[in-house]
């Protein structure tokens, strides 16, 4: 393997008509969240994240594990969807209400949502 200096690779070396272009971002898919099937399956996976007693989550005959997170809080990956108990000592305005409530925070590729009390919002979809 050669060594190629690091300055070989800085943005001055670049010609203005260099062939290099920004590929355009695609967008994540959207949460699927008006099916009924998906709100009982997302329910599912919050009641199971807030009770300690389970160690995984059933969806469609698979067990998924659930994690726990450095500072104790719970997670399951589904595909690319990840589940998360919500931390009640953040200084944020879910972690507030996840001192009252459960809260479950959903994320996937840069889109998130939550889960309190059964009720699903996702909040980058609303307008």
């Amino acid at each position: 393997m050669t060594y190629t200096p690091y300055s070989a690779f800085s943005r001055s070396n670049w010609s203005s008509t260099s062939s290099w272009k920004a590929r355009p971002r695609r967008r994540a898919p959207e949460f699927k969240t008006d099916n009924k099937r998906t709100r009982k399956v997302y329910n599912h996976i919050h009641r199971g994240l807030h009770n300690p007693g389970h160690t995984k989550i059933m969806v469609d005959n698979v067990a998924y594990p659930i994690g726990t997170k450095t500072d104790g809080m719970r997670y399951v990956r589904i595909g690319k969807i990840t589940f998360s108990q919500q931390n009640p000592a953040q200084k944020t305005v879910l972690a507030k209400r996840a001192r009252t409530e459960n809260v479950t925070r959903i994320m996937r590729s840069g889109l998130w949502g939550y889960i309190a009390d059964s009720e699903i919002v996702d909040p980058q979809l609303v307008k």
